[in-house]
């Protein structure tokens, strides 16, 4: 697979190629796509076209930054305060008992306390079902948990404070099949991690509120620095299946997304869910709505 030196047009009437094996499963994928007609909005649009994620506390005129992500387009850039991204409830997650979850960070340090992407709420462990990637405070050390809300969880962590403050990006994935896997760009670093357990964790994670840049229900967990390319499968990818999918993201994911030919075709997400046909005229550089 070649590395392309800039981003293919995206059919964004069904950018998903659910055809393909790796995409089975996925329920949400949020990517900013800059020079797409009405990118820089209060939204972050889910590719699937469910579960568009709502900006809070951040400006979309100057918050989504384009460029900078390995083979990516562009990036969402969180303050370390306040800002988050909230793309509601997911029922579909961990619904069958697995799930994997993955985001690209670029953590630029300065707030040990940052979440890049979660769904299980603050308080004592075991008290909230869900899933976390993120910095859990504790000398810097980043975390990844699982936590099926009856008192058991599992937390794997180790300070890796250097991969995630050197202003360069990293590929977190977090696989849950019963139990916890870790992965960095692809690779499983699971058995470098330290292990912390309560009880046994048996039931579903799903239902809860999935959480961009920051915890659900507070911002005491934002993260400082750029987030992009956030996934949520409701299975549990094979180590092969993590790996292949770093690899895709490396060179604009060319089998995983729908390309189109037309420069001249773009859709923008509709506010009800979905997407709505736009065209640009090339002559004129006017929008209109339909496909030319």
């Amino acid at each position: 697979m070649s590395r392309l030196s800039s981003p293919p047009l995206i059919d964004w009437q069904q950018p998903v190629n659910r055809s393909h094996s790796l995409n089975r499963g996925l329920v949400a994928w949020w990517m900013a796509v800059p020079g797409r007609v009405g990118w820089k909005t209060a939204k972050w649009w889910d590719l699937c076209g469910k579960h568009h994620g709502t900006l809070t506390n951040m400006d979309p005129a100057t918050d989504w930054v384009a460029g900078g992500t390995r083979g990516g387009w562009g990036g969402l850039d969180f303050d370390g305060s306040n800002d988050k991204v909230s793309a509601g409830t997911i029922s579909e997650v961990g619904a069958s008992g697995n799930l994997t979850a993955s985001v690209l960070v670029r953590h630029t340090g300065g707030n040990s306390l940052a979440d890049a992407i979660a769904s299980r709420a603050l308080g004592a462990s075991g008290s909230h079902a869900g899933f976390v990637i993120g910095a859990n405070g504790n000398s810097g050390s980043w975390q990844w948990m699982i936590d099926d809300g009856s008192g058991d969880a599992v937390v794997r962590s180790a300070t890796r404070t250097s991969l995630f403050s050197n202003n360069s990006w990293t590929m977190a994935t977090l696989v849950w099949d019963g139990s916890l896997s870790c992965y960095l760009d692809g690779e499983d670093i699971t058995s470098s991690l330290s292990l912390f357990t309560v009880g046994t964790v048996t039931g579903a994670i799903g239902g809860s509120t999935v959480t961009i840049g920051n915890r659900p229900g507070t911002t005491a967990r934002a993260m400082s620095g750029q987030l992009d390319d956030a996934k949520v499968y409701s299975r549990a990818l094979a180590p092969a299946e993590v790996a292949e999918l770093y690899r895709q993201s490396q060179s604009y994911y060319p089998d995983l997304l729908r390309r189109r030919s037309s420069r001249r075709y773009y859709v923008m997400p509709a506010a009800s869910g979905g997407f709505k046909p736009w065209f640009v005229c090339q002559r004129s550089r006017t929008i209109g709505c339909g496909v030319q």
